[in-house]
């Protein structure tokens, strides 16, 4: 998850990943990994993409499903979306999921 400095996430992985572990209902593991720090913020975005300008990697999890799809990876993106809106966090957060 990157974000301004703004968003407040520094320092809230545990609340966040317990609220995403309440919410996954044991069909996915949520556990903390360490976000890859850089001081070089995001790279500007193409036309049409997300507004990233100022925005640092500061939250990152490591998440494991019994099966890997499209449909999992908007599963995790909405869990972790909802888990910041009832957190209070009202400022833009840039949520990516991959497969490493």
């Amino acid at each position: 998850m990157s974000a301004r400095p703004s968003a407040g996430l520094d320092g809230r992985a545990d609340e966040v990943g317990e609220g995403a572990r309440a919410r996954v209902y044991e069909r996915m593991t949520v556990e903390t990994a360490d976000a890859p720090g850089t001081d070089a913020g995001l790279a500007r975005p193409l036309a049409g993409q997300v507004q990233g300008e100022g925005m640092r990697q500061e939250l990152a999890f490591r998440c494991g499903a019994r099966a890997w799809s499209p449909d999992v990876a908007a599963w995790t993106a909405e869990v972790f979306a909802d888990v910041l809106r009832d957190a209070g966090t009202a400022e833009p957060v840039l949520i990516t999921v991959s497969v490493a």
